[in-house]
């Protein structure tokens, strides 16, 4: 990384290792990623010994990079690296290296660098095998137009890593920071320092509810536990805004998110959450599921109320009221889903009931800024009066998931459930998935439970998509 401004800050020296492009028959063999990484040790003990360093790599180097930690690890040696930050690597190999053999030869570096290399496939099976992420700290940053290094190579190959995707860099300039506010900078001083772009520290909040519970790649309900597996959108940046100021309403296609971006919204707040299903009350009317939605939650409170069967909707808007102020004097989340609701009718009559839910919670002293309702469903809200409706409960659009979003998906979980995948393969599940996680998800489910062992891939798509229809 060559950025002077951006970097004038940091103690670095730049450890160069001999890389050639093109290598004509009868030149000496060009050093492979094992001789490169044995160098780069050499340079760390006797440059920086007795230091902790960061290791920073871009492309190739992070692969030399990640043999060197791996090879001290598995050694039974600390590595000199505290942290280690790879850009743009080629994790899994690199398309382009195919057609790279053909104009170089005896060039081990562009040989290790084809999908499936001997090299490659020992070096991720090491690392994930010692756990190595989780001796250093790791951060991986992939770049969105990469025309050298796809993207699903250049993510993490375990949970135990950062990533971040920068969408408008290519293979070059993602190592070519500005300044200090260049975002690949500012990632990367994130990363060592634990502080954000202005200089303040940055908080790791745990949220008591899910201490203890373990990673899963194919997570039904999130978890803190889970970060590794999930996969950011636009979306979850506006759940976080919208209920930060106030109440939501979180819409769109099944399958698409809806309950793990909320979720994980109120544990990065460190939020109680109260979560209400209203499946079970069905034929109600709104006053009937508003009066359900005061049981599950007097239920939850732990007080073992209830109100009276004929009571008004004022009453029970009171009796909500009175449960909430019984919760300790920090923020809860009421998540309310699977409301049962058939026609637009229906819809816009409880929306009007919720909406004078909203009002009584917003004025009360006791409850206003620290209950938050974020109903989940398949319709976008609507309501007898727009307005009121926009100022009091936000509407948060959840759409189909893009390709790109579905490849990282399916990046995220394959190493653990199905690491003999191709390229190619993972492109037709994320092609048969029509923007669904949950179906990609539902397809490594029957790997991982042995329900497909013996299923050709396109017949396992067609047997999952039967079970999405049905």
């Amino acid at each position: 990384m060559r950025s002077d401004s951006a970097f004038s800050e940091w103690d670095i020296s730049f450890y160069e290792y001999p890389t050639e492009k093109v290598r004509l028959p009868g030149m000496p063999d060009a050093l492979g990623i094992l001789e490169l990484s044995e160098g780069l040790k050499t340079e760390l003990s006797v440059r920086h010994s007795g230091k902790q360093v960061t290791l920073v790599g871009h492309s190739l180097g992070g692969l030399v990079v990640r043999q060197y930690l791996t090879s001290e690890v598995d050694a039974g040696r600390s590595p000199a690296a505290s942290h280690a930050m790879f850009y743009a690597v080629p994790n899994t190999g690199a398309e382009m290296a195919r057609y790279g053999t053909l104009f170089s030869a005896n060039n081990r570096q562009v040989e290790s660098l084809r999908s499936g290399d001997e090299v490659l496939r020992r070096l991720n099976a090491d690392w994930n095998r010692l756990d190595v992420d989780k001796v250093v700290k790791t951060h991986y940053i992939t770049a969105g137009i990469d025309g050298v290094v796809s993207s699903m190579s250049s993510r993490p190959t375990s949970p135990n890593s950062g990533h971040d995707f920068i969408p408008f860099c290519n293979h070059t300039n993602i190592v070519l920071p500005d300044n200090e506010r260049d975002l690949r900078y500012a990632i990367l001083k994130q990363f060592v320092l634990g502080i954000n772009a202005d200089g303040n520290a940055l908080e790791n909040h745990k949220s008591s509810q899910f201490v203890g519970l373990n990673p899963d790649p194919l997570f039904d309900i999130y978890t803190p536990a889970n970060e590794p597996y999930y996969i950011t959108r636009d979306v979850d940046t506006a759940v976080a805004e919208v209920l930060s100021s106030g109440h939501g309403w979180l819409h769109g296609p099944s399958g698409t998110g809806k309950t793990a971006a909320l979720i994980r919204c109120v544990s990065k707040f460190d939020w109680k959450l109260a979560h209400i299903m209203l499946a079970s009350y069905q034929d109600q009317t709104p006053r009937g599921l508003l009066r359900a939605l005061c049981i599950e939650f007097a239920d939850l409170c732990g007080t073992g109320d209830s109100p009276p069967d004929g009571a008004e909707v004022s009453e029970l808007i009171l009796f909500f009221r009175r449960q909430a102020r019984c919760f300790p004097e920090n923020v809860i989340c009421v998540a309310i889903e699977e409301i049962p609701l058939n026609e637009k009718c229906q819809l816009v009559a409880f929306v009007d009931t919720m909406l004078l839910l909203t009002q009584a919670l917003n004025a009360d002293p006791g409850t206003t800024r620290r209950v938050i309702l974020a109903f989940t469903a398949l319709d976008e809200p609507s309501a007898s009066g727009e307005e009121r409706l926009r100022e009091r409960i936000v509407p948060i659009p959840f759409d189909l998931w893009t390709s790109g979003e579905l490849g990282g998906l399916a990046s995220r979980i394959f190493p653990y459930v199905r690491p003999t995948l191709t390229a190619n393969e993972l492109d037709e599940i994320c092609a048969a998935a029509h923007g669904s996680p949950r179906f990609i998800k539902r397809v490594f489910m029957r790997w991982r439970s042995g329900s497909a062992k013996d299923y050709e891939l396109s017949d396992l798509l067609l047997s999952v998509r039967a079970e999405f229809v049905s």
